[in-house]
């Protein structure tokens, strides 16, 4: 009936419109983080993004250090600004999703929604970004997912970036120290009245 198609297309449009507003937010998003250098910055707009796109109560950011522990900021939808929280993380829905290199689209242990995708670099997980609704709200989507994989993939291009400057400033630093050594060592050679 002429009801159902008007219903149908004004549920397409609405859906299109969605997905153009998540598209120009990603595209901010990644502009912004990509002219983002400290990690901790990073991590905060990334949850905060998460957060704000796939309609969750809650995002995370979980980050691999060397020593198998995270870093992971969180971000809740009622509160101002995310947190940056430096303490092992015990999610098992981020250790499944690290373990398998592979997204989680479900429910977590306490059936709340819960959506996961790794952060990969190098081809390795380095990391997941985690976001959850409270039990009593509908499921993540598919395009949930797409987003939050965008996200992950924003993350990873900066964490890459934020090691290569580490890098360089490192090269920096040693190259700085042994020129200060020539130096100190080149004046106690020098000898004004012999010119030597």
């Amino acid at each position: 009936s002429q009801t159902d198609i008007q219903a149908s297309l004004s549920l397409t449009q609405d859906t299109l419109s969605r997905r153009l507003d998540e598209m120009k937010m990603l595209s901010r998003i990644g502009r912004v983080i990509s002219s983002l250098s400290d990690l901790n910055t990073i991590l905060v707009r990334i949850a905060e993004a998460g957060t704000y796109l796939t309609r969750a109560d809650e995002s995370a950011v979980h980050l691999l250090d060397g020593q198998q522990s995270f870093l992971w900021t969180q971000q809740s939808s009622g509160s101002a600004q995310a947190v940056v929280v430096m303490q092992p993380s015990s999610d098992p829905v981020v250790a499944a999703v690290l373990q398998s290199g592979k997204p989680h689209l479900g429910v977590d242990a306490a059936g709340r929604p819960a959506l996961a995708v790794p952060v990969v670099t190098g081809g390795i997980a380095v990391g997941a970004v985690i976001n959850y609704k409270a039990a009593s709200k509908p499921t993540f989507e598919e395009s949930d997912q797409a987003v939050l994989v965008s996200l992950s993939d924003f993350a990873a291009i900066a964490i890459d970036k934020v090691k290569a400057i580490d890098s360089v400033r490192a090269e920096i630093d040693v190259a700085l120290d042994v020129g200060r050594k020539v130096l100190a060592h080149a004046e106690t050679l020098y000898d004004p009245d012999d010119g030597i």
